[in-house]
């Protein structure tokens, strides 16, 4: 199979081509080497340079486990299979070359591991839980977008690592924006909660073990929800499990008590650094901060302004709400109307559900579940 695009960008050194024709190819692919198990299938990627890689992949199951194997198959490739030759010819590899055949490898992995759970599992349910039930949150592997952040189906498969940790005294700062990455998106005019639906079920009781895990982490909110929504807000929060009282500053929009540098805050970044300015009064400063938002346009800003302050920043895209709130592309538009008058939700099937997205959507489902 050719034809598979790779670009190059500042962030990120390789990353596929997002098209509808590079994901139906990597689909098409991923059910060959599925269907043809333990066989090896060969696959092209063409680099930015224009340079044609051959490669081949084989996909198995032993005891249950899955595995996919990949593997150079240009002629040089085939005779460094032998461990001698391979250990002489390695050292020779350009660090580019060995850039590319990692994010190769990546992609095609994920594609197949996430066609395979699919095809395995045609159950029909509500959109959303085909996401974000317990096993499928655990199932979900980040990876680093074509924008350098790394994207998330939910920010609990990154905060994993630090609940399971030791206790620590470093000073964290976790921040979070609320629609669409806590919970679904609505409207905060003439408003209600009937309708919203957490986006992260195992969010709440992660961040309670990390405030007693770790005493000087400290936890925000920063989203551009009125300041004058704030009831609505702490009721969303409510529903959807969170005690409003586990954050440490709610930074809305139109607060006019958040200053910084003596002006009005208006971004989320200055917002963020107003709340900064004024726990440094009480003795804290920020050593790391992790920023959870599904928008890139957000992710991009803070990125930018924080960098002058020299904190330690790491930026995660929550990509949940594209599989459960974009009803007009994923589902029927009668479907979206039941859910909207608060009737049962359509079920669906995964298979169907996944090809009536837009590619990037289902680029990223693939590699988020692969």
């Amino acid at each position: 199979m050719a034809g598979l695009t790779f670009n190059t960008n500042e962030a990120i050194n390789f990353q596929l081509g997002i098209t509808k024709g590079n994901v139906e190819k990597l689909v098409s692919f991923a059910d060959e080497a599925i269907a043809r198990k333990s066989e090896w299938q060969d696959v092209t990627f063409e680099m930015p340079n224009g340079k044609v890689k051959k490669f081949q992949v084989k996909f198995d199951v032993v005891d249950g486990k899955k595995t996919v194997s990949t593997r150079r198959n240009s002629k040089l490739a085939t005779l460094s299979r032998t461990s001698f030759i391979n250990k002489f010819f390695g050292r020779f590899r350009r660090s580019d070359t060995k850039a590319f055949d990692k994010a190769a490898g990546d992609v095609i992995k994920r594609y197949t591991l996430t066609r395979h759970s699919i095809t395995n599992n045609p159950s029909q349910k509500a959109a959303h839980e085909h996401f974000l039930g317990k096993t499928e949150l655990q199932a979900v592997k980040p990876f680093i977008n074509e924008n350098g952040y790394t994207s998330v189906m939910a920010p609990s498969n990154v905060l994993k690592e630090l609940a399971e940790s030791q206790p620590s005294d470093e000073h964290i700062a976790l921040v979070f924006d609320l629609d669409s990455t806590l919970y679904t998106e609505g409207d905060y005019i003439f408003d209600s909660t009937q309708n919203v639906k957490s986006l992260d079920p195992e969010l709440p009781e992660m961040l309670r073990t990390l405030k007693e895990k770790h005493k000087n982490l400290r936890i925000f909110i920063n989203t551009q929800t009125p300041i004058d929504a704030e009831d609505l807000m702490s009721e969303k929060l409510n529903k959807c499990g969170y005690n409003p009282a586990l954050f440490d500053f709610k930074l809305m929009r139109g607060d006019t008590e958040l200053k910084y540098n003596g002006q009005r805050a208006h971004t989320k970044c200055e917002r963020l650094l107003s709340a900064f300015e004024e726990l440094k009064k009480q003795g804290w400063e920020p050593a790391k901060v992790k920023f959870f938002d599904d928008n890139d346009g957000e992710l991009r800003c803070m990125k930018s302004d924080l960098e002058s302050t020299k904190i330690p920043l790491d930026c995660y895209q929550v990509h949940a709400a594209k599989h459960f709130s974009d009803y007009g592309k994923l589902i029927s538009r009668s479907a979206q109307e039941t859910v909207k008058r608060g009737h049962s939700e359509t079920q669906v099937n995964c298979q169907d559900l996944i090809n009536k997205a837009e590619a990037k959507t289902q680029h990223y489902y693939y590699m988020l579940r692969g």
